[in-house]
């Protein structure tokens, strides 16, 4: 894909940070909100020959945004020591919860609501988001209107030897790098062009990356059952971070189903972590706006889900 324009962004008084794609008009189209991986940043969907938004853009979605979640970027910090393996998705959902008020209350002109997109841990932070939306929702309290939400590149069972390194890593608040020695991404013909440990050093907070194979290893199938928006989840095949078997899989699938109205998850297959880099990236990118053209329709015809199911 081509590179995509965009201008940079400020919501809580600067305490989120991210990029918004210009646009004159986006109809009633959803907004899209994309949450990047950990050691990302809100530039994640518009990488040069990889641009998930010029994608969107072109199919017509054109209410396109990407934050700098807590601790990345240009983003106030969350302040977590890196002893801790649960709180900071907790933490950093209630932040971009209100980031995302704000940018709804700004940008929403003629839009029915907002789509959720994350990668890797912000595939775990959109999904956790979700569950609180929908929380909210039930107490009356939603302050946006959420359509669906999409998490990617994550599973709910870590690989033995990932949570172990990472537990072993030195107690610092930023893990310089997080990629696990010895890492298997797949077979070479799934590997990107440029391999995705070539894109950065990984930096992460170290409390984010044991709330990956810790709190979100033990908490991911109750707020996976307590989503009641629509939700797309994948999970790569030869994905280096999480277990993919038929089991693991069919039972995070069947916890999503059971409150969400749809449910589209499975495996990416010929799929590495990273999808939206590999040669699958293409198929990646036009099953995600699948989804988020139901989420449009199911907007419109709120029939659609009741005809549906899960």
């Amino acid at each position: 894909m081509t590179t995509t324009e965009y201008e940079e962004i400020t919501l809580l008084d600067g305490r989120i940070t991210g990029i918004r794609v210009p646009s004159a008009d986006h109809g009633d189209a959803p907004l899209i909100v994309y949450l990047h991986g950990g050691g990302g940043s809100a530039l994640e969907p518009v990488m040069a020959g990889s641009s998930q938004f010029a994608r969107a853009a072109l199919n017509g979605f054109t209410g396109l945004f990407s934050l700098n979640r807590p601790d990345y970027g240009g983003s106030e910090s969350l302040g977590f020591a890196g002893d801790v393996d649960e709180g900071f998705f907790a933490a950093s959902v209630e932040r971009l919860g209100d980031a995302i008020a704000e940018l709804w209350d700004r940008y929403r002109k003629g839009s029915r609501g907002v789509i959720v997109h994350g990668s890797s841990v912000g595939g775990a932070i959109a999904l956790v988001l979700a569950a609180q939306w929908s929380a909210a929702r039930a107490r009356g309290e939603e302050r946006w209107p959420l359509l669906g939400v999409a998490g990617t590149d994550v599973g709910h069972a870590p690989r033995p030897q990932v949570s172990a390194y990472w537990y072993g890593t030195e107690v610092v608040d930023v893990v310089e790098n997080a990629v696990t020695p010895g890492m298997d991404f797949g077979p070479a013909w799934a590997l990107p062009e440029t391999p995705i440990t070539d894109h950065g050093p990984f930096r992460i907070p170290r409390a984010e990356m044991l709330e990956l194979v810790g709190g979100w290893r033990r908490n991911a199938q109750r707020v996976a059952a307590s989503i009641d928006v629509p939700v797309f989840w994948r999970v790569s095949e030869f994905d280096p971070l999480w277990q993919t078997d038929d089991r693991r899989v069919a039972e995070f699938v069947e916890a999503l189903r059971t409150s969400s109205p749809y449910v589209d998850g499975g495996v990416l297959r010929g799929a590495t972590h990273g999808a939206f880099l590999g040669p699958m990236r293409e198929a990646y990118g036009f099953q995600v706006l699948s989804f988020f053209d139901f989420c449009r329709v199911a907007s419109r015809v709120p029939e659609v889900l009741a005809k549906r199911g899960g």
